[in-house]
């Protein structure tokens, strides 16, 4: 007789967090490709949140559903599907070329998109486009990327 553990398991859960820990480490999957997500492909491909967070636009049409996972990584939804995702520290992958971390002149030199916008510590490029607009914000301070968030820009 075989014994099956439950999903529910403690045991479980602690090695499906360290696997997606693990696996983050060593980069996850392409955030531009996450966008258009549904939930279940969310879930499929990340597991099941740290944290869900109500995020308040400007307008009440603006409101998102963001899914945390750690403190590298959070899914904008909106409706059902993502429409923008957050890298930050701790997430282990690049975005279009650049990664968390990298100096300002080398994440420059390497971005697959052509820079629309500089202001201050923040930088905006285009990306290919998947279908849809797709952008990218650059988050910099003292020289080198801090965070960075892709998004549909048909929205």
């Amino acid at each position: 007789m075989v014994k099956v553990m439950s999903v529910r398991s403690p045991w479980v859960i602690c090695l499906l967090v360290v696997g997606v820990a693990g696996a983050w480490a060593q980069g996850g999957p392409d955030p531009v490709g996450m966008l258009g997500w549904d939930l279940a492909r969310a879930f499929e491909e990340l597991g099941v949140p740290e944290r869900v967070e109500a995020v308040r636009g400007e307008e009440a049409w603006q409101d998102d559903v963001a899914f945390v996972y750690g403190e590298g990584l959070v899914l904008f939804f909106w409706r059902e599907r993502v429409w923008q995702v957050f890298v930050g520290e701790g997430y282990g992958g690049g975005v279009a070329g650049i990664e968390v971390g990298m100096a300002w002149e080398e994440a420059e030199a390497s971005v697959e998109g052509r820079l629309l916008q500089e202001e201050g510590e923040i930088a905006v490029f285009e990306l290919p486009d998947r279908g849809f607009p797709v952008r990218m914000q650059v988050l910099r301070k003292a020289g080198r990327i801090e965070g960075v968030y892709v998004y549909r820009a048909d929205f």
